[in-house]
């Protein structure tokens, strides 16, 4: 296991991390290099990386674990510091997924190298936040004991992130055939209720930069007005922050040279009505931030622009679509096949660092429950 902790040293990983990312079969566009360092260039100072990188007998990279360092206060005179993936942490709703990337058959041998390795230097963290992909299982409490020596870590689930996930077909005749009654419903309403209307209905994908830069911010603004919707659980915006706008221009337009990064969008008679960012990767179209005009809400455009994307995912030869974790109504009609990614927490054995923790699980709780407390509060009031 080595670390990389600096700018330079990312760097010159960067080749070697672009093919294990490839090699590793993710089906999580988040764990690609390219959005993790671009990330970290918004989000962090470069004294907070942490990366760490394990390589096996023949000195070939088989394993990255894209951590960094933050310090909390919990409380006035006590601070803590977290080992974090890169995503993690305010400015990390656009990062959805963030996991320890292995090649296949390393999963488990590279966890245990780094938990390992984080094990052997307990000064250097009160607390590691972990994700394990489908693929990773889960934690093994006997990755705290391998030095020969207790630590007196331990370690507690903090949570599941669950994503509604729709295998593909080779054709979109079979999907649709497979499809669920409602769903099917769904989308020949939309259909037909604006041609009935006499209105027009087109799919556009930018071809350029500057066609990019236009489809993002026609995603920010529709993104921004599927938060006003009343009289439904609240969505929030996700780029009602300047900086979290910024990071997702750049990063779409380093994945989208490479065909990684799509923003759709559909017009009804020229004026856009709803947007779907799609990030693929490894045979996984996955959809992320969306948005729609609310006036447009009962011709389902949503819903007609995802079955757009799920086309194009099956002409592309993809073979899963991912509708993003959280299931809900809306991802469920398209299918109810879940994909489940385990979240933990090591927290160091010295009593300052359990004590610090159980302040910001606190903090953190209560941080919880207001948020979802206020989205629901927007539904009761304007229902």
């Amino acid at each position: 296991m080595r670390p990389v902790v600096t700018d330079d040293a990312v760097t010159s990983l960067q080749a070697a991390w672009l093919r294990l990312f490839f090699d590793s079969a993710s089906r999580n566009p988040f764990g690609h290099p390219v959005w993790l360092t671009t990330w970290a260039r918004h989000f962090i100072k470069p004294r907070q990386l942490y990366l760490l990188a394990a390589y096996d007998d023949l000195d070939t990279l088989v394993g990255v674990a894209p951590f960094y360092r933050r310090t909390y206060r919990v409380a006035p005179g006590l601070s803590a510091t977290a080992v974090q993936l890169l995503g993690s942490n305010e400015h990390g709703t656009l990062t959805e997924l963030a996991q320890v990337l292995a090649v296949p058959g390393y999963e488990r041998p590279v966890l245990a190298a780094v938990m390992r390795y984080l094990i052997e230097r307990p000064e250097d963290w009160d607390w590691i936040e972990l994700i394990l992909a489908p693929n990773q299982g889960w934690f093994e409490p006997h990755w705290l004991a391998q030095t020969g020596g207790p630590s007196g870590a331990f370690v507690v689930h903090k949570g599941t992130r669950a994503c509604v996930v729709l295998p593909l077909p080779r054709t979109w005749d079979e999907l649709r055939s497979s499809l669920k009654r409602n769903i099917k419903e769904s989308l020949r309403r939309g259909v037909n209720s604006l041609k009935n209307s006499g209105l027009s209905c087109e799919v556009v994908k930018p071809h350029d930069e500057e066609s990019l830069r236009e489809a993002l911010a026609t995603l920010a603004m529709l993104h921004g007005r599927r938060s006003q919707v009343s009289g439904k659980i609240g969505h929030p915006d996700n780029l009602v922050d300047c900086s979290d706008s910024a990071f997702l221009t750049d990063v779409a337009t380093a994945l989208f040279g490479a065909g990684q990064v799509v923003p759709y969008t559909l017009l009804i008679d020229g004026t856009p009505a709803a947007s779907q960012l799609v990030i693929m990767a490894n045979g996984v179209t996955f959809l992320s931030l969306s948005g729609f005009d609310p006036k447009w809400w009962s011709h389902n455009v949503s819903t007609t622009l995802q079955s757009h994307c799920l086309r194009e995912a099956i002409c592309r030869g993809d073979t899963i679509a991912n509708f993003s974790p959280g299931p809900n109504v809306a991802k469920l009609r398209w299918s109810e096949q879940l994909e489940l990614y385990q979240e933990f927490v090591v927290v160091n054995g010295r009593r300052r660092s359990r004590l610090a923790f159980s302040l910001f699980w606190q903090l953190r709780a209560a941080a919880v429950l207001r948020r979802e407390s206020h989205r629901h509060e927007v539904v009761s009031s304007s229902s």
